[in-house]
């Protein structure tokens, strides 16, 4: 299902009720395909994006997202991360502190757009624990957990 930007734009809407109808593969590297063509300081994608379907982590994302369990009920959580090992190299600081954390949200405003397009929908989560949710991931100190992502199709 594809239509006009236009119609995405004035459609698009934050869902927190979702069937537990799967997404199929194809959609999901859809949407990964399209946040690889986002915008980002230098080009260096500072980003990194974890998909999870496992109804198990999904329940803990959703425990340290302070307890908005909604987000559990989602068949697939998009969690983004800013990549400051990747933004520092090429910019310092400034990197570090600002443009790995902007590349991140733009990431997640093109998925949330394409997840509109191709019919399903999302909600964006800014409020979780960033130190659990990257402990949780087995991240390092060098990733930062920016979003959360719940998408599925709405209920």
């Amino acid at each position: 299902m594809s239509t006009s930007f236009q119609t995405v734009i004035d459609n698009r809407r934050s869902v927190r009720e979702f069937e537990s109808k799967p997404i199929p593969d194809e959609l999901i590297a859809q949407i990964i395909k399209n946040i690889s063509k986002c915008p980002t300081a230098g080009n260096l994608h500072s980003y990194y994006i974890l998909v999870v379907k496992d109804p198990s982590m999904r329940t803990k994302i959703a425990e340290l997202s302070f307890s908005q369990m909604w987000i559990a009920q989602a068949p697939v959580v998009l969690l983004f991360f800013a990549d400051l090992s990747c933004a520092i190299k090429k910019y310092g600081k400034r990197g570090k502190e600002r443009y790995a954390f902007t590349d991140s949200n733009i990431a997640c405003s093109y998925a949330q757009l394409t997840v509109d397009n191709l019919g399903l929908k999302s909600c964006w989560v800014g409020a979780f624990d960033e130190d659990g949710i990257n402990e949780l991931c087995g991240l390092g100190r060098n990733y930062i957990a920016t979003s959360v992502l719940p998408i599925g199709y709405s209920n």
